[in-house]
């Protein structure tokens, strides 16, 4: 159990008459707590007693008001148990900041990819257009660790009311990524094709796309947010449990 520093002994005397064994003053006083037999010299009774006092709150031979409300129902253990709270308050100031960051890239990536997934979806309804595809390759890219990326970029033109625009957008939130079989489907379809349909944003024929749902770069974008989260708050609950005192295990001991 922690000790409550500079308080033990102010503790230990706050009550004398329930602490304290009768003994002469040369031979010292002695009192037991918790099975522990602790032997204070007499010649520092009168200060120790005089600590205790001011720590307990007495003023004019009398408990304050607020002392005496904190003295009724105070268990030897309570000095510990609050300083373990202490403890985990002060470390709670410095976990919140840092745990907040990781929180904010895991709202920020989910959000994203809702973000995508309703622009996906929402262009289901858009109004459609014949378009040529003048360009479409599979991009491969390796990243520091090795890893290969891969990405099918195309280009198109589509004319809406008798106005020529061009496009490169596959989908919204379709992006690059490892698995290279997916991303090949999608070039060898696009390559062999004799034509295409983009769809258009009525309101602004400029945005397009040639595809449209949930698809594959929306799904990973989901499932790695939420497991970003549910990780960063699995983190969060077992440093909170490890700050917490083991009360039951106190409140259960059986000590004499």
């Amino acid at each position: 159990m922690a000790d409550w520093p500079g308080s033990n002994d102010h503790r230990h005397l706050a009550d004398l008459s329930g602490h304290t064994r009768e003994a002469t003053a040369g031979q010292g006083r002695q009192y037991r707590q918790f099975g522990r037999v602790t032997r204070i010299p007499a010649t520092q009774i009168g200060e120790l007693a005089r600590l205790a006092i001011r720590d307990a709150g007495i003023t004019s031979g009398k408990l304050s008001d607020s002392s005496a409300r904190r003295a009724r129902g105070r268990s030897p253990s309570d000095g510990a148990v609050v300083l373990l709270v202490r403890k985990m308050v002060a470390t709670m100031k410095f976990f919140i900041p840092f745990i907040s960051v990781f929180y904010l890239v895991g709202f920020g990536l989910l959000g994203a990819s809702l973000w995508n997934a309703w622009r996906s979806t929402r262009a289901g309804s858009w109004p459609t257009t014949s378009a040529k595809i003048n360009s479409v390759e599979l991009d491969e890219s390796t990243d520091s660790d090795g890893g290969d990326t891969y990405q099918v970029k195309v280009q198109y033109t589509y004319e809406v009311l008798g106005k020529a625009y061009e496009g490169s957008r596959l989908a919204f939130g379709y992006t690059g990524s490892s698995g290279r079989d997916a991303h090949w489907e999608i070039y060898q379809r696009l390559r062999n094709a004799e034509g295409v349909n983009v769809r258009y944003n009525p309101g602004d024929p400029s945005v397009s796309c040639l595809s449209y749902g949930i698809h594959r770069s929306i799904q990973l974008g989901l499932a790695f947010s939420a497991t970003w989260l549910a990780f960063v708050f699995g983190f969060t609950l077992l440093f909170w449990l490890f700050s917490l005192p083991d009360t039951a295990l106190l409140k259960n001991l059986s000590l004499r």
